[in-house]
C-alpha cells in the first residue's frame, strides 16, 4: 500500500498517516502508567465492600487510606510513600528510637525533647554556666567550691535558725531576732540598772526595792 502511495505521490495521504502515528505515540506516553506511580490495575478480587476501597497491596508496608484501604504502621512510625518509616523529629531534640535522631548543641542534653543544661553533679550549683541550678537543702550556703556549708551568723546571736551557725548570747541574756537582750523580769519589779533583767516598774504608789515593790511613805 505504501508503495502505491509513494508511486502515486499522494502527499496528502502520507501526511495524514504521519499525523495519526504521531498522535498515537503522544497518547501512549501521556496515559501509560510510569514505573514509580501508585497506579495499580483494577482487580475486582481486591474490593471487599461497596465503598470502592481496595485492600492495601501486600507489597506495601502501609496505606494512608487515600488510594487503598488504610493500613497503619506501628505507633512510633509514619506512613511515607507506602512505607513505614521513623517519624521526623519536630522538637528541639530527639534521642528515642521512635523518632529520627536529633542531637542538641554541644554542652546541652536532651530532656523530654528540649535542650537543657546538664544536671549539677555537685552538692550545689548557683549561677553556673555549664550546669542547672541546684540549691542546698536545709537553708545551707553554696560555696564557690560547689559544696554546702552552714552559713555564718551575721547578727549578735543565732539560735535555732536553720542553716546558720549557732551563736549564743552570754548568760543570762536571750537571743531575740538576732539581738542579745536581757530576759523579762520574773520578780515583782526590776530596776533599770538591773544587770540580769529588763526594767519592770511597780504601781505608782510603790517603789522597787531589791526586786520587791514597797509602799511609799510620805
Amino acid at each position: 500500500m505504501l508503495k502505491e502511495i509513494f508511486k502515486s505521490k499522494r502527499i496528502t495521504d502520507l501526511l495524514l498517516i504521519s499525523f495519526m502515528v504521531f498522535f498515537v505515540l503522544v497518547a501512549f506516553v501521556l496515559f501509560s502508567p510510569s514505573e514509580n506511580s501508585n497506579y495499580r490495575p483494577y482487580r475486582p478480587e481486591l474490593y471487599i465492600d461497596d465503598s470502592g476501597n481496595p485492600e492495601c497491596p501486600e507489597e506495601f508496608g502501609c496505606c494512608t487510606g487515600e488510594f487503598y484501604k488504610q493500613k497503619k504502621c506501628y505507633a512510633y512510625q509514619a506512613c511515607i510513600n507506602f512505607k513505614c518509616q521513623i517519624r521526623e523529629c519536630t522538637a528541639e531534640c530527639c534521642v528515642l528510637d521512635r523518632f529520627e535522631r536529633k542531637e542538641c548543641p554541644a554542652g546541652l542534653v536532651c530532656d523530654r525533647y528540649e535542650c537543657k543544661k546538664p544536671e549539677c553533679p555537685y552538692s550545689c550549683c548557683e549561677n553556673e554556666s555549664e550546669y542547672r541550678d541546684k540549691s542546698c537543702k536545709n537553708n545551707l550556703e553554696c560555696t564557690n567550691s560547689n559544696e554546702c556549708h552552714v552559713r555564718e551568723c551575721k547578727n549578735q546571736c543565732c539560735e535555732g535558725i536553720e542553716g546558720y551557725r549557732e551563736v549564743l548570747c552570754p548568760a543570762p541574756q536571750e537571743c531575740n531576732n538576732g539581738i542579745c537582750e536581757k530576759p523579762e523580769c520574773t520578780a515583782r519589779c526590776c530596776m533599770a540598772n538591773d544587770p540580769d533583767y529588763k526594767e519592770k516598774s511597780c504601781p505608782p504608789h510603790e517603789n522597787c526595792v531589791g526586786r520587791v515593790c514597797v509602799i511609799k511613805f510620805f
